[in-house]
């Protein structure tokens, strides 16, 4: 998640990213100040997979609730590049969500 005032553009220095899969982030998101407009970012699977989508709402309610989701980019790829010793099995991709707040 990509964080920032300005969303015309990246280049200025007020943004913030947050990994939304770390603990850390799950239990403090609330206390954020998050902006009226933001980015999300993924590179396995499509927001609106049931299942990402699920775990969204389920992990950041006040943020799923809160705002509109719009499609920037889905892309699909054929290519797997693990990382880490990374098991997913899926190929990568990227996908790229603006959330607006309602």
């Amino acid at each position: 998640m990509i964080a920032y005032s300005h969303y015309c553009s990246l280049k200025k220095k007020n943004k913030k990213a947050y990994f939304t899969k770390l603990e850390q982030f799950k239990k403090n998101y609330k206390k954020l100040n998050f902006p009226n407009k933001f980015i999300v970012v993924g590179h396995h699977r499509s927001f609106f997979d049931e299942n990402v989508e699920k775990q969204f709402k389920n992990d950041f309610p006040e943020i799923y609730n809160n705002y509109y989701i719009e499609i920037l980019i889905e892309k699909k790829t054929k290519e797997n590049y693990l990382y880490n010793n990374y098991q997913q099995a899926e190929n990568n991709g990227f996908y790229v969500y603006k959330f607006i707040k309602k």
